[in-house]
């Protein structure tokens, strides 16, 4: 997306750029490349991560099921 699109004055534009050049400054003073941080989440991970949630969502609710059994 550019500038124009964003509808973004040149005052804005340049405030802009300068935030993030002092970003990559700072990823690059901590010698963390931008494309490796983008990386480091893996589409595998967050598949394997949705499952885990659906799991422990599903064993929650099985949970609440059998207490209300027993009360029941």
């Amino acid at each position: 997306m550019s500038n124009d699109e964003l509808n973004l004055s040149e005052e804005e534009s340049k405030i802009v750029q300068e935030s993030l050049d002092k970003i990559k400054g700072v990823l690059k003073s901590k010698n963390i490349d931008i494309k490796n941080m983008i990386g480091l989440v893996k589409t595998d991970e967050v598949d394997a991560t949705a499952s885990q949630v659906d799991i422990r969502f599903a064993e929650d609710k099985m949970n609440v099921q059998m207490n209300m059994i027993a009360f029941d």
